[in-house]
């Protein structure tokens, strides 16, 4: 429920945020959420890694982290970190290489789940742990909102905030300083 509860905050924080430094900060939420459950000599396989951002912010830790994914990866052209490609069958490492296997979004979209299950396990030491974060009804909900957000600010000439480099005025206010009506809660 903890994590649960940083995420939600996570992504409805700074609504004006473009959709990726949205999925961002949530991946951020989700890695803090664990931190406390490593330590510095755990392995780590991010399974389904997309750009490595996941794997990045583990290895700020000290934390020794490699991550994974297939080819047909949409995020390989924004890569925060190296990820390597497999071919989604079989786990290019040797038997009881991690720790622990992380993946985030991931499971809905394997093929079949049940031979990566097994080499999960056979990847694993032995009292090796699985993470495994999936969407709920509820994390499509709130993506969807702060889609249609993001949509509505870019249709009415808002650009994303973007750390010093643009300002962090609320929608309202930036809507008042562009002369659109913004029905406000001092009314």
């Amino acid at each position: 429920v903890e994590a649960a509860v940083s995420i939600l905050k996570a992504m409805t924080a700074r609504m004006t945020d473009s959709p990726e430094a949205i999925a961002l900060r949530i991946r951020r939420t989700e890695v803090e959420a664990v931190w406390k459950h490593l330590c510095a000599s755990t392995r780590i396989l991010d399974l389904g890694g997309g750009s490595g951002f996941i794997a990045s912010l583990i290895r700020t830790g000290g934390i020794a982290c490699v991550s994974i994914d297939v080819p047909a990866n949409p995020f390989r052209a924004r890569q925060h970190s190296p990820v390597l490609m497999y071919d989604g069958h079989r786990i290019p490492f040797c038997s009881r290489s991690f720790d622990l296997v992380f993946s985030s979004h991931v499971l809905p979209y394997v093929d079949s789940p049940g031979q990566v299950f097994q080499e999960i396990n056979r990847v694993l030491v032995g009292g090796g742990r699985q993470l495994h974060i999936v969407p709920t009804a509820s994390w499509r909900f709130w993506t969807i909102a702060a889609h249609y957000l993001y949509v509505i600010r870019r249709l009415l000439g808002f650009r994303s905030y973007v750390p010093g480099k643009t300002s962090n005025l609320t929608l309202g206010e930036a809507a008042k300083k562009r002369g659109v009506l913004w029905r406000s809660e001092e009314h």
